[in-house]
């Protein structure tokens, strides 16, 4: 039955790869490509996975997710552990030659494609130009140097060229932004997977087995519905480490029998977590202006403790929030059009009179039926609509190639500004005056702190 799964995905991949395709199939391919995706998904959630060819999207996902290649920041860092031994768990885990042999040529064809995709994702560049890059990068560098660079970009080099070939034969041919053929492949592989572990599986205890068969199932679900958000994988991240407790601590496992498996293991894994704790602390840095110090905000502790009352703990925090939700406050009837921003948390009945526009789709809308902006601010004060809530970084998150959260932000800021029938109320934004004094605004001095956000009032 091994032998039989091997010999049908073997020829799969091989008939992907080496067979002809005639121009008929190569419109069909092209019209599949061509596909219409809501740009607030594309936006908000596709950011998570990459604006690749769904192919490569799909496969290079947990590469992505681990080494945070697509959203970065701390708070999406699981750390590389998954990466570091589960090529090692299957690898030595595994008795079959030939099965191994597969392994690790598709763990080789992983790494080449996602080591690509987020190097041109990283640097900002097309796929095709890495070559480029890279070489023009290598002749400012030599291993004498900087040997870590140096090997890195080799290796990033010859990852490419990988990924080159099978963009060449396989990518191009069978994939695009849509395609018939990427879900199809995953299918087949999670069978495989699955057909492999029962076999394998078949003298473990049952408790071992639900693990892994339960971290299979979820992980493929993941993969093919969580969009690469970590959060939709929480589950699926503490199976993981069971599975490599398992595999590495067992005394059934191969592994865990070794020598010195077990302690190499411990050991790592230990000096993993020192690391991860020091950065994870680093990360923290005073800031007296915010109410922060360390890891800790001193500022929901002291309301905590009662020794800041609401309103002093509600400044501290989001300078300049009060007045304007004061005023949104005192006029209850009201509609408010927010786009970003903490405003709704202290907006009374926010679930009724706010409406969330973060990726300006409402707005967008509005502008292409009533392109007057006079009008549209008219039409909108009808509806009962009075106050506009922006964040200024609003466009920051936009990844996509073509910048189109940019582009709607551009329209929502040209409707809102020199608009006379709109006037601004208040900004976060520090303006350090002439005379010396800081005070909220738009102009008149020296900005000394950009802000996050402004809000409006429809006259």
């Amino acid at each position: 039955m091994r032998y039989r799964i091997l010999n049908i995905l073997f020829l799969f991949f091989a008939t992907c790869v080496f067979s002809p395709v005639n121009s008929i199939a190569q419109e069909t391919t092209k019209e599949e490509k061509e596909i219409d995706i809501p740009s607030s998904i594309r936006e908000e959630l596709h950011r998570y996975m990459g604006y690749e060819d769904l192919l490569p999207k799909y496969v290079s996902l947990p590469y992505d997710v681990t080494m945070n290649t697509n959203v970065r920041g701390v708070f999406l860092d699981m750390g590389f552990l998954f990466l570091l031994f589960l090529p090692i768990l299957l690898l030595f885990g595994l008795k079959n030659k030939w099965l191994k042999i597969v392994v690790g040529i598709l763990m080789m064809l992983f790494l080449a494609m996602s080591s690509s995709t987020s190097y041109s994702y990283f640097h900002g560049i097309p796929t095709e130009n890495i070559a480029k890059d890279v070489s023009s990068r290598l002749g400012t560098v030599s291993f004498i140097q900087n040997p870590l660079v140096y090997l890195k970009l080799k290796v990033t080099q010859i990852n490419h060229g990988i990924y080159q070939a099978l963009d060449r034969n396989v990518v191009q041919v069978i994939s695009g932004e849509g395609d018939s053929t990427t879900y199809p492949i995953f299918f087949l592989l999670f069978i495989a997977t699955f057909l492999i572990l029962t076999k394998r599986l078949k003298s473990r205890a049952k408790g071992e087995q639900a693990v892994v068969y339960l971290g299979l199932i979820y992980s493929f679900l993941w993969l093919i519905l969580g969009a690469g958000v970590p959060w939709y994988g929480i589950l699926m991240i503490a199976l993981c480490l069971i599975y490599l407790g398992i595999g590495f601590l067992g005394k059934s496992s191969e592994i865990g029998q070794l020598k010195y498996g077990k302690y190499a293991f411990i050991g790592a894994t230990g000096l993993w977590l020192i690391m991860a704790f020091n950065l994870r602390m680093a990360n923290y840095q005073p800031d007296s202006e915010r109410g922060r110090a360390g890891a800790i905000h001193i500022v929901p502790l002291f309301y905590g403790m009662g020794k800041k009352d609401k309103n002093e703990a509600l400044d501290e925090l989001f300078p300049n929030y009060r007045p304007i939700v004061e005023e949104i406050n005192n006029d209850p009837d009201a509609l408010v059009y927010r786009a970003g921003t903490y405003f709704q948390y202290f907006i009374d009945r926010n679930h009724e009179r706010v409406t969330y526009d973060n990726q300006l789709d409402f707005f967008t809308t509005l502008s292409e039926n009533i392109p007057n902006k006079v009008t549209l601010a008219k039409a909108l004060k009808n509806a009962g609509y009075r106050y506009f809530l922006v964040d200024i970084n609003l466009a920051g998150i936009d990844a996509t190639p073509e910048q189109s959260l940019v582009q709607k932000a551009a329209r929502l800021n040209e409707f809102l500004g020199n608009n006379p029938a709109i006037e601004p109320i208040g900004t976060d934004r520090l303006i350090q005056l002439p005379n010396g004094r800081y005070t909220y605004g738009f102009s008149g001095g020296e900005v000394k702190n950009y802000g996050s956000f402004i809000a409006f009032k429809i006259r």
